[in-house]
């Protein structure tokens, strides 16, 4: 794993563990859920993607985690559904596009004549 990685993966991992969204269904309360909550199926989330440590992969699965992450939170809620977007799940994607950021780097680097 190169250097650039280092910082984006530890952000993920610890932001992985900080509320992520509050929400309600229906007239129920609000009810906050952080992304192990969501990833272990608390609250109705299915499981986590897994990928792998090379630079493609890490590239590879750096978008699909955003495009889920997208899909999942940040698109419009269904109706009778309320959400609000917490600093954790705002930070685990910030921390992801660092490690996409990251695996790209690597790429190039790894295309560079020596």
């Amino acid at each position: 794993m190169q250097i650039e990685l280092a910082p984006g993966l530890f952000g993920t991992l610890v932001l992985f563990f900080l509320p992520w969204v509050l929400t309600s269904c229906g007239n129920d309360p609000m009810r906050e859920f952080s992304g192990w909550q969501l990833a272990i199926g608390e609250g109705g989330a299915g499981e986590g993607y897994k990928g792998n440590a090379d630079s493609f992969g890490v590239t590879i699965t750096s978008i699909i985690i955003l495009l889920l992450i997208f899909q999942q939170f940040l698109t419009t809620s269904s109706e009778g559904i309320n959400r609000e977007i917490l600093y954790g799940l705002w930070g685990y994607i910030l921390a992801w596009i660092v490690v996409l950021i990251g695996g790209v780097i690597n790429i190039v680097e790894q295309k560079k004549p020596a």
